[in-house]
C-alpha cells in the first residue's frame, strides 16, 4: 500500500514545527504591496507583514499559487505517494481550483498515483488543524480513503470563531458575502464572527461604546455553540493581539476538557483580509 503525503497551502497557518515534524508540504500564496510581490512564509513572515502594514498604512492584495507551482509540488511525490491536498475555501480564493487542475494533470503523468484535492470551506487553522491530524494519520500508515473520510468528518465538527480589530479589512477584501448588507449597522460596533461551510456569519454585534470585553464576548459565543466541559481540540491564534489570544486560551482551558491545544499566528494572506488586532479560536468537538 502506498503511503500518503499531505499537501496544504500557506493559508492553513500550520506552525513550522508541525510541518517539519510531519512532512506537510505547503504551497504558498502571494502578497502584493503595490508592485512588490512577497511569497508567504518564504520571503515574508507574519511579524514582518504586520510591521509593514503598520508602517505603510497600506492594505495589500493577495493571489493564489499558479498551476505550475501545484504541478511541481505533486510531481515531487507522485512516484512514491498518494496525495491528499486540502486547501483554503474556494469561496475565498482560486487556490482550490488550481490544485484540482494540477491534480488531474499529474495523475495523467503518474497513473499509479491518486491525488485527492479537498475544498476545506474554511481558512487558517480552521483547516490547518485538520491537516495536522491528517498528516499524523498518514505517518501511522493509514490509507488515503481512511484519511479522506476522517477529513470530511472532522470538518463537520470543527468551528472557527473570531473577532477583528476593524471591519475595514473584511470590507476591502470583499470576502464577507452576506455580511456586506449589515456593514452600515456596524458603525461603533465590533462583531463576533464565525466561519463555516465557506461562509462568514455574524454571531453577535458588540457596542464598543459601553466597554464590552471582546475576549469574554467571543468566549461566550463559543460556549453557546460547543457545550461547556466537552472534550475538544483547540487552537487559538492572533494577528498582533497576543494578550487577547492568551486570555482566550485561559478561558477555554478553564471550561473545556482540552485533549490537545496549541497557539498559532494568523499569517500574512489571511491577515490581509482580517487585519491587525484579530484573534480567533478553532474548536473541534470530539
Amino acid at each position: 500500500m502506498r503511503h500518503v503525503k499531505i499537501v496544504t497551502d500557506s493559508t492553513s497557518d500550520v506552525p513550522i514545527e508541525f510541518r517539519q515534524k510531519l512532512g506537510i508540504e505547503q504551497v504558498p500564496l502571494k502578497i502584493h504591496f503595490g508592485d512588490e510581490v512577497f511569497i508567504e512564509n518564504v520571503n515574508i513572515c507574519a511579524e514582518e507583514f504586520y510591521r509593514r502594514v503598520r508602517q505603510t498604512n497600506q492594505i495589500p492584495s493577495t493571489s493564489a499559487p499558479d498551476l505550475v507551482e501545484f504541478i511541481e509540488c505533486y510531481a515531487r511525490w507522485a512516484d512514491r505517494y498518494n496525495i491528499i491536498s486540502i486547501h483554503l475555501s474556494s469561496e475565498f480564493s482560486e487556490t482550490y481550483r488550481m490544485a484540482l487542475e494540477a491534480g488531474d494533470h499529474v495523475m495523467k503523468q503518474f497513473p499509479e498515483c491518486t491525488i485527492q484535492v479537498i475544498d476545506s470551506k474554511s481558512a487558517s487553522m480552521g483547516f490547518g488543524l485538520i491537516a495536522v491530524q491528517a498528516a499524523e494519520f498518514a505517518k501511522e500508515g493509514r490509507s488515503i480513503s481512511d484519511i479522506t473520510d476522517f477529513i470530511y468528518q472532522a470538518n463537520l465538527k470543527t468551528y472557527a470563531f473570531f473577532t477583528v480589530g476593524t471591519m475595514t479589512y473584511l470590507r476591502m477584501g470583499g470576502r464577507i458575502g452576506n455580511l456586506r448588507s449589515i456593514l452600515p449597522s456596524m458603525i461603533g460596533k465590533k462583531g463576533i464572527l464565525t466561519l463555516k461551510e465557506g461562509t462568514v456569519s455574524l454571531l453577535e454585534r458588540v457596542d464598543m461604546r459601553i466597554g464590552m470585553d471582546m475576549v469574554d464576548k467571543l468566549f461566550g459565543s463559543i460556549i453557546k455553540t460547543v457545550p461547556s466541559k466537552s472534550e475538544i481540540f483547540s487552537v487559538v491564534l492572533d494577528a498582533s493581539a497576543p494578550d487577547k489570544a492568551e486570555q482566550l486560551m485561559e478561558r477555554i482551558l478553564s471550561r473545556y476538557q482540552c485533549r490537545r491545544y496549541f497557539r498559532s499566528t494568523i499569517g500574512p494572506v489571511v491577515g490581509v483580509h482580517t487585519g491587525i488586532g484579530t484573534f480567533a479560536a478553532v474548536i473541534q468537538s470530539l
